[in-house]
């Protein structure tokens, strides 16, 4: 998985991923990456789910549904108002990929390490 971090327009720091990964990285952005301990949290969930501690968990935060097992995380958009207002409002409507993507866990594991880095400099 392809990722960079940058700034947006108030500076505030945030992911951004590959096209085909908007569900996670709005559900990153949103509800993880802005909380240190809903960020260490996820990353102690996962390290358990890498050593076989844990064989799977459901996350249901904010309007995502996470899915994580020892090999992947599913981030499916079950509530996602304000997006749907606006497409709505210009006629558009929302693609499957922004509603849902996925990753592998050890990609996910390596991109917030980085972000921890990254937040931490």
């Amino acid at each position: 998985m392809d990722y960079e971090f940058t700034y947006d327009d108030y500076g505030q720091p945030v992911i951004r991923l590959e096209m085909g990964q908007e569900a996670m990285a709005q559900w990153l952005n949103g509800t993880v990456v802005r909380d240190k301990n809903q960020l260490a949290a996820l990353l102690s969930l996962l390290e358990n789910l890498r050593s076989g501690r844990e064989r799977e968990a459901l996350l249901t935060d904010k309007g995502f549904e996470v899915q994580l097992t020892s090999e992947e995380v599913d981030v499916v958009i079950v509530s996602n108002d304000v997006l749907d207002e606006e497409y709505r409002d210009e006629g558009l409507t929302l693609y499957e990929d922004e509603q849902s993507s996925g990753c592998g866990l050890e990609d996910l594991l390596d991109l917030l390490r980085d972000w921890q880095d990254f937040i931490q400099s």
